[in-house]
């Protein structure tokens, strides 16, 4: 991984339209699944679904290619939003470009709520920003190591800035990171879901690393953090 890589998020997904996309302010709303083999912290490698929210605007030379079951391939950058209902953030994939690709048949597998996913799929992110706070560690199942931290991460397209969560387990949670530290991050998007106090679920997103870099931590007198006032 470059150290010198450039401050923003990349995105690549392969898979299929899950579900036919729906109209959301400027743009359309859909969402890339598929099947993808994932090598955990203890060694055993499983086979995964994901089921990745993206944004397209609508009036893309790319929109026409977004049909239900379609296999695609999509790159784009990681977005903030909020949920209309729930009102709290999440991050989305803001697709810049989308293409159909061929694949088998026998490769599009239907789901039980009648959507989409493409077996062999493919997806990763990669993003340069600055910790937000000093990283959070604990203990999960089987002893396994933890550590996560808030980036924010500057859009490379309007001023604005994105706060993505990151997690990293096992060796990769021994970085020592804190605020304002740049940090760049190699993985893949993660949803996860838990239940409010209200009864309801909200679901968000987490970028669960691969690969971790850092740089040296920000001192007084050095180059500001990019992080929002």
């Amino acid at each position: 991984m470059p150290p010198h890589a450039e401050f923003g998020s990349v995105v690549d997904l392969i898979g299929c339209v899950a579900r036919s996309p729906e109209p959301r302010g400027d743009c359309l709303a859909f969402v890339v699944a598929g099947e993808e083999l994932v090598c955990f912290s203890d060694g055993n490698v499983r086979e995964m679904a994901f089921y990745q929210r993206c944004l397209i605007e609508r009036n893309s030379l790319y929109a026409g290619n977004i049909l239900k079951g379609a296999a695609v391939t999509a790159t784009g950058r990681l977005w903030q939003t909020k949920n209309s209902i729930t009102h709290k953030s999440r991050v989305e994939v803001k697709v810049s470009r989308v293409l159909q690709i061929e694949r088998p048949a026998a490769d599009l597998v239907q789901d039980g709520g009648g959507g989409y996913r493409l077996r062999n799929g493919y997806q990763q992110v990669l993003v340069s920003g600055r910790a937000g706070g000093a990283a959070q560690r604990g203990l999960i199942e089987n002893n396994t190591e933890l550590m996560s931290v808030s980036l924010a991460v500057p859009d490379q397209v309007r001023d604005a800035v994105h706060w993505v969560d990151v997690c990293s387990y096992g060796p990769l949670a021994a970085h020592d990171i804190g605020r304002g530290q740049r940090v760049i991050v190699r993985g893949r998007l993660w949803n996860r879901a838990k239940t409010l106090p209200a009864g309801g679920r909200h679901t968000f997103t987490v970028v669960e690393a691969s690969q971790v870099c850092t740089s040296q931590l920000y001192r007084p007198g050095g180059t500001a953090p990019l992080l929002p006032s």
